[in-house]
């Protein structure tokens, strides 16, 4: 796993691996994710037009690096709000990159038409049918 920093992709502290065992240890969110505000009616009103945008603003930061200027350059291909986490000041990050797909600086596209992702955030022809570019 290449080694990124930004502020708005979660931090791997360290990891274990004790056997057939694996365990991945991030930096503690404290202010959980974003589906947990924004799928209840009484948290959602915690999240004003402000923070809503500085979420947005901090998602899309993300997602250029990961795109445009990591190395190497990835793909997370199951982001979602519940995979969006918040540190204490609420400020968004990434998280959750075990479906990402790795490509090298010099290539400019990636194959990404295997169907990965959680079943219900995809389309039902696309799960029923697989994906057809």
């Amino acid at each position: 796993m290449p080694k990124l920093d930004l502020m708005n992709l979660v931090k791997l502290i360290g990891c274990c691996i004790h056997g057939k065992e694996r365990m991945l240890i991030y930096e503690y969110m404290p202010n959980k994710s974003l589906d947990y505000f924004l799928f209840d009616s009484n948290r959602s009103k915690f999240l004003d037009w402000k923070k809503r945008f500085n979420i947005i603003e901090g998602i899309a930061q993300g997602l250029l690096y990961l795109h445009k200027y990591s190395s190497p350059r990835i793909i997370h291909r199951d982001l979602k709000a519940r995979n969006i986490l918040h540190d204490k000041n609420m400020n968004p990050k990434i998280s959750d990159f075990g479906m990402a797909k790795f490509f090298k600086q010099y290539e400019l596209e990636a194959n990404t038409n295997r169907i990965v992702g959680t079943y219900s955030y995809m389309s039902s022809k696309n799960v029923m049918k697989g994906f057809s570019p």
